[in-house]
C-alpha cells in the first residue's frame, strides 16, 4: 500500500479544475490515456491516504489496512 498522507495546497485555486480544460474530444482522449496509465498509482495513493485517516482517528493499524484493502470505494475504480 502506498504511504498516504499527502496533502495539495492547491485545492482551492481556480485552476485546479481539470475539467474545464477538456473542450475538444482529443483532450479527453489524452486525459483518459493518462488516468488509465496511472490508475493503479492513484488507487494505491487513495487506499494509503484512507489508512492514514483511519490511523488518525485511534484505529489500530491491522483495521485501518483491513478497511482501506477492502473500501467499497477502492473497488469501484
Amino acid at each position: 500500500m502506498r504511504q498516504g498522507g499527502t496533502k495539495d495546497g492547491r485545492w482551492k485555486r481556480k485552476s485546479r479544475n481539470a475539467l474545464e480544460n477538456l473542450k475538444r474530444g482529443e483532450d479527453v482522449s489524452v486525459t483518459l490515456v493518462y488516468l488509465l496509465e496511472e490508475q493503479h498509482t492513484i488507487l494505491e495513493t487513495f487506499q494509503g491516504d484512507l489508512a492514514s485517516v483511519l490511523l488518525g482517528a485511534n484505529a489500530d493499524g491491522d483495521t485501518a489496512t483491513h478497511v482501506a484493502l477492502t473500501s467499497i470505494v477502492y473497488h469501484t475504480g
